[in-house]
């Protein structure tokens, strides 16, 4: 039984409470008062070596509280404030009550809220004096305008004495909650994206044909992962299940005020497999700026790795005839290298109205136009499947889009493609990615000319990678260099053809800097708190040239050559810290493209010679934020000018921990939704972060 200031620390794992009482025989434990933070990425590694690290002859000293200290600047003189070795500070307290969040709310009659531990002062914080306030400066510093220079102190970093506390009209405990939250160097690390996509899926411009076989991510409704989170309960439960506990909460933002947590009821989180993890509640609920809360998933999986979703909705006009679900299942082991993804479908649309316009007439040739035609039950339904793996040390992955289980249907219903990757040195060149591919009815983009279909095609290509930046410039590079053939509809009739065509294509894409607002505070970006955005904002003026070249030589002896160039300026205005017209960002540029030649396709032809390019992103108010991108054909010699070639038009609900947006893209019946959960890795323990009343302080 440990009572008091127990505290548990392994490299990113930390554990804090007010007591913890194990009996070793029963191998169960109790944590009251429980605060930490988990890093999945490192989860299993850290505790492995658990028992090693105990037994060392001298005391461990654990590299997370250096760099805390480190990173609070304390000094060694007696002068110096040493919150570390102040009894009030040996564990990390709330810093705010509920009343920060919204004075009127009156506490429910039998709610349980998280006490501070035993040991943390009571605090009656107002919103000011919140991180968010400090760090960005967003509003005035209220409590220090009388400090005596402290305030200064404060915004530089600086180490700040006993007597310039004493001149101000702060305690010990209302200055290290106002400045610190225990935590700096936050740094945005990666984003859990949940994305709905209504509209056409599939499509990808013709730039993109080569890789388009290796972008699977990209479709996923689920994708990405958050893997350092924060968690707070009143009580934890340690028992051989796992962890149990009658409430928990869960937080990626690092810092307090947490922007967004997730709390469960009646939960257990155990280990399924290496590095994932399942939380099992009776209830649980996301609250969102402790104002709002919206019920969710009663079931849960978290870990390391890209997260796939298990319910799938779309809306899919040209295949299955708008809306319908699908179910991804539990992902069956082939073998050692290989496993297999299943996703039935049911078309809930197409269903509905009884008849399908996605097909041609039996017997009709493969470019005929669509036809309204009656259905059968198996038009119903649709499956997805995937096959990845390892094969001869090549990456390998199949993927199959069956919008009919109709047979009857199968030539025109059915998409597949296949891809083979595989990365190899070579001397003075570096590293280059080898790629083996084959498609059967694969859709392509190609600006004005819309959407076309390429029916079969199989190849190969090499592709080279490389940046390098320098103090102003950021630059990346990409040479490929393939071989394949293709069976797809001409440019210059309705027919089909198949051809081999050989491609040298390559690309320049940089970034120059010529203005750079430096500001006056000279930290580190990492110790911005940034409350609408994960990354730090500086306005700035750039400069964008997109450079590329292509030559093209097909079987039937065309060949089209192109040198493209697209360049323009990039202004950015405000830094996204304050609630109105903080931010603009906005873009102009300008395409040209000389050809000679001509293709045999439809989907690799250039039409859209001479380009518009222009986008705008605008901070409205507070996280609202407006997006809106288009493209425009303004060759006059071209029967497209003044077309859209592509457009897209957004609004965004911005926060540091969070962001949702809504899209739609005219040009290509494209809408969509997407959610957005940012991961962070930062230095330090952080505070609780859920909210208790001050009654019970």
């Amino acid at each position: 039984l440990a009572i008091g200031s127990v505290r548990f620390r392994k490299a990113d794992q930390y554990l804090q409470g007010s007591s913890f009482d194990y009996n070793f025989v029963k191998k169960t434990g109790l944590l009251k008062d429980a605060y930490g933070i988990i890093n999945i990425r490192s989860l299993d590694k850290d505790f492995q070596s658990i028992d090693n690290s105990t037994r060392r002859k001298k005391p461990y000293r654990n590299n997370s509280y250096d760099t805390i200290r480190k990173d609070i600047d304390i000094a060694s003189n007696n002068d110096q404030i040493n919150l570390f070795n102040h009894p009030q500070y040996s564990i990390a307290c709330p810093p705010r009550e509920i009343e920060v969040f919204n004075s009127k709310k009156k506490n429910k009659e039998g709610e349980k809220y998280f006490l501070p531990p035993y040991g943390c002062a009571s605090r009656n914080w107002t919103l000011e004096d919140s991180v968010d306030s400090i760090k960005t400066k967003t509003n005035s510093f209220k409590s220090l305008d009388r400090s005596s220079g402290l305030k200064e102190k404060i915004l530089e970093g600086q180490s700040y004495g006993r007597s310039d506390l004493n001149q101000s009209n702060l305690s010990d405990d209302r200055v290290s909650g106002f400045l610190f939250n225990r935590i700096s160097r936050v740094r945005f690390r990666d984003s859990l994206l949940v994305r709905l996509q209504m509209g056409s899926s599939g499509i990808l411009n013709n730039s993109e044909l080569y890789s388009y076989l290796n972008k699977e991510n990209s479709k996923k409704i689920i994708a990405g992962s958050v893997t350092r989170w924060r968690f707070q309960a009143d009580e934890l439960v340690f028992t051989e299940d796992g962890l149990q506990s009658n409430k928990l909460s869960l937080t990626n933002d690092p810092l307090t005020p947490a922007q967004i947590r997730l709390e469960v009821n009646d939960v257990l989180l155990s280990e399924i497999n290496s590095g994932e993890y399942l939380i099992k509640s009776v209830k649980s609920r996301v609250v969102f700026e402790e104002t709002l809360s919206v019920p969710f998933l009663r079931k849960l999986k978290i870990n390391s790795k890209d997260r796939k979703s298990k319910w799938f909705y779309g809306l899919d006009n040209k295949d299955r005839d708008g809306f319908f679900i699908g179910r991804n299942l539990e992902p069956i082991t082939l073998s050692e290298n290989f496993e297999l993804f299943i996703q039935p479908q049911f078309l809930v649309q197409r269903t509905i109205n009884g008849a399908t316009n996605s097909y041609i007439g039996y017997g009709k040739e493969f470019n005929s136009s669509e036809e309204y035609l009656p259905i059968e039950s198996a038009d119903s339904f649709g499956l997805k499947l995937g096959l990845e793996g390892n094969l001869l040390d090549w990456e390998m992955s199949f993927n199959a889009d069956l919008s009919s289980l109709n047979i009857d249907r199968f030539a025109y219903s059915n998409r597949y493609s296949m891809a083979l990757e595989k990365s190899y040195m070579v001397d003075y060149v570096g590293e280059i990615d080898a790629n083996i591919f084959a498609a059967y009815r694969y859709r392509a983009w190609n600006g004005s000319l819309g959407e076309t279909d390429i029916y079969t095609a199989y190849g190969a290509f090499l592709e080279k990678k490389g940046l390098w930046n320098s103090s102003r410039s950021s630059n990346n590079y990409l040479i490929r260099l393939g071989l394949g053939h293709y069976r797809a509809e001409e440019f210059a009739s309705d027919n089909l053809s198949g051809l081999w065509r050989a491609n040298v294509y390559g690309a320049i894409n940089s970034s120059y800097s010529i203005w750079s607002y430096k500001g006056k505070d000279k930290r580190p970006r990492e110790e911005y708190v940034m409350p609408y955005s994960p990354v730090y904002i500086s306005p700035g003026i750039s400069f964008i040239t997109n450079l590329q070249t292509s030559f093209t030589a097909y079987g039937n002896g065309n060949s089209q050559n192109i040198l493209g160039i697209k360049l323009g300026p990039s202004f950015s205005f405000g830094s996204f810290q304050k609630e109105f017209l903080d931010y603009t960002q906005f873009s102009i540029k300008v395409g040209s493209k000389f050809k000679s030649g001509q293709s045999a396709f439809d989907f690799d032809e250039a039409v859209d010679l001479q380009t518009l390019s222009l986008s705008l992103t605008q901070q409205i108010f507070g996280p609202i934020v407006l997006t809106s991108e288009i493209d425009y054909n303004i060759d006059r010699s071209s029967e497209y000018f003044g077309k859209a070639m592509n457009s897209r038009f957004g609004f965004n609900w911005n926060r540091r921990a969070y962001d949702f947006s809504i899209y739609y893209n005219p040009t290509r019946g494209v809408g969509g939704l997407t959610f957005r959960l940012n991961d962070f890795d930062f230095n330090g323990t952080g505070t609780p972060f859920v909210p208790y009343p001050s009654s019970s302080s």
